[in-house]
Order: C-alpha cells, then sequence, then structure tokens
C-alpha cells in the first residue's frame, strides 16, 4: 500500500482504513510502506527504487518475518495498490521488478494516480489547460475554470524553499494541521509551509516535473519558474504509458477514477487503460460520476457488510478486480 502526497508529503499512515480492514478480512496481509521523499532526492532513486525495494523485501524478508507470529505468506501472490501519486507509483512495479530480476506484482490497484507523464510535460505550464484538457477528452460539460484554477499560485521563493529542505532525504512529512489550508480540495496542504507550496508548484509551473526527475539540482535560483527540463530518457523512466508502448508493462491493472478530478484529469486513466486493453494486459477502469480528486476518502465499509459509498466510489469493483487476479 502506497500512500499519495504530491511525492514530497505524507506517510505510510496516509492508507485508508476501510480498505485495510477488507484486505485482512479477505486473507491478505495489508503492508502500508514509507519511501524516501522528493526534492531532497529525484523520483527515479527515491520513491520508485524505495517502491521496487519493498517488493524484494516482501520476496526474501517478509515470509521469515510472518512465521515468527504464526502467519503464512504466499508471496507469489502480490498486490500493489496505492493513491494518488502512491498511485502512480505502484504501477512503476510493473517493470522494476521485471528490470531488477524479481517476480512481478500478480495485481496492481490504482486509484487516481497520473499514468502519461509525457502528455502532461508536453502541455504545461499546466496541465489544466484547455489543451490538455481536449487532448484527454470530449467532456462537453467541462470549463477550463475547473481544471485546477483554484490552487494559488508559489507564493515562497525558490531559496526560501531551498533553504528549508533537509540535508539528508527524509520518509515522513505531515504539514502543520495549525496552519490554514492551502487547497480545500487537497485538505493536508498549509499556507506558508515549503512543500505544500513545492506540491502546489506541479499544478502551475512549466517546469516544475524537472523537481522530480532531477531532485535538489532543479532549485538552482530564484526565477519566477522551476528551472531545467525533462529529457526523452528520464520521463520514460517513470512513465507507465511509454511502459505500456513498449509492452514492459504487462500486470494486470484496474484504475478508480473521479470523473471531475482537477489534480489528474479523469481521461487520462481512461486512455491508459484503453492502451492496456489494446495490449492484451487485463484491466479495467471505474469512472466515479461526480466525483473529485481523493474520490474515496472517508469512505467506510466494515469487512463483511456494503454500503452504498463503497460501491459508489468504485472501491468495492477495484477491490473485487484484485481479488479475482489473486485467486481469491
Amino acid at each position: 500500500m502506497i500512500h499519495g502526497g504530491g511525492y514530497m508529503t505524507l506517510s505510510k499512515s496516509a492508507v485508508r482504513p476501510a480498505q485495510t480492514r477488507y484486505l485482512l478480512s479477505n486473507g491478505i496481509l495489508p503492508i502500508s510502506i514509507d519511501h524516501r521523499l522528493c526534492p531532497e532526492i529525484n523520483i527515479i532513486d527515491g520513491p520508485i527504487f524505495d517502491v521496487r525495494d519493498a517488493i524484494t523485501w516482501a520476496h526474501s524478508t517478509l515470509p521469515g518475518l510472518a512465521r515468527r507470529h504464526g502467519v503464512t505468506v504466499k508471496t507469489n501472490k502480490l498486490a500493489v495498490m496505492g493513491w494518488s501519486t502512491g498511485g502512480h507509483l505502484a504501477m512503476t512495479t510493473a517493470w522494476t521488478t521485471a528490470e531488477a530480476g524479481i517476480e512481478r506484482p500478480s495485481v496492481i490497484l490504482n486509484f487516481y494516480g497520473p499514468s502519461d507523464f509525457e502528455t502532461l510535460c508536453k502541455h504545461l505550464p499546466s496541465f489544466f489547460s484547455p489543451p490538455l484538457y481536449v487532448t484527454f477528452t470530449n467532456h462537453a460539460t467541462a470549463s477550463a475554470t475547473d481544471l485546477g484554477q483554484q490552487y494559488p499560485a508559489r507564493s515562497m521563493s525558490i531559496s526560501q524553499i531551498r533553504a528549508s529542505l533537509f540535508p539528508k532525504p527524509i520518509t515522513s512529512y505531515h504539514p502543520d494541521p495549525a496552519r490554514p489550508s492551502e487547497a480545500p480540495r487537497l485538505g493536508w496542504l498549509r499556507a506558508e509551509d515549503p512543500r505544500s507550496e513545492l506540491v502546489l508548484s506541479l499544478f502551475k509551473e512549466p517546469h516544475a516535473l524537472s523537481l522530480l526527475l532531477h531532485g535538489p539540482a532543479a532549485l538552482l535560483d530564484d526565477s519566477a519558474a522551476l528551472p531545467a527540463s525533462a529529457s526523452q530518457e528520464r520521463l520514460d523512466a517513470i512513465n507507465p504509458l511509454a511502459r505500456v508502448r513498449a509492452g514492459e508493462y504487462t500486470v494486470p491493472t484496474f484504475i478508480v477514477h473521479g470523473e471531475d478530478d482537477d489534480v489528474v484529469p479523469c481521461a487520462m486513466s481512461v486512455a491508459f487503460e484503453r492502451a492496456l486493453r489494446d495490449s492484451g494486459v487485463r484491466s479495467g477502469v471505474r469512472v466515479v460520476k461526480g466525483a473529485g480528486h481523493l474520490c474515496d476518502l472517508g469512505v467506510e465499509d466494515p469487512p463483511g457488510r456494503r454500503n452504498n459509498a463503497w460501491e459508489e466510489k468504485g472501491v468495492g469493483e477495484g477491490m473485487r478486480f484484485l481479488l479475482r487476479e489473486l485467486g481469491l
């Protein structure tokens, strides 16, 4: 289980309790992991490497630890799931495991995580702009004002943000809840918090993706926008759609995505799932009508019972896909 937070914030505690209980009730041992956070390290050498390393640990170390507590773990049935940026990191295990010579996951469950960074990069300064949205969807009722425009631009200078960074990568960061919310729909982000400012810059600045790809080297000066650019090689290293097109993504994958998501365009997930099907990969997507980002937040469903929200928010459908792929 991999938390979200824009690759720069939150920790393994930021996962969904109801979904955790559901997994346990179906004989699945849920393990929420931390990873090193950007921007003290870049996304390839930090989060993506650490998530792959967690898969290695699950195969090599977890069975012995579990046996000490009387639990038998079958590592040949391993699922990876994540939320938002954690959903993207879950998808990267479809190819990073093969590159490392370890067994691929049996199934991936992605809750509203990005799957096509190349298109996002090409259409910045804001991937909420109308040209990108037209590329992804013909949703006639959408307007440009719906696509992330309510989020504030960065107010802190690059030098202020750089001074706030830690000397070494960290694995947990929760902004001070006493500060006012910077973005109500992304409730954990806080005003005057440098990492919150960096997360919001991903939505607003032409070269913000370079911060993820290059780490601290991208924070070079006090220019209005974050500097540097993304090479095709580094984009492909993090881009699930590029790996599908290259035939390197073969893990069955299900996606749950809010129709009105103004952080990650819903139609990106629809297009990605279509690419999976066209490549012969078992897949599915559930578009949650009228829902935004974090569409499953707050959904409660005690094991053994069902409620409308569990199904309406797509959680039940995603979980059933996961169980089928695990043979449960």
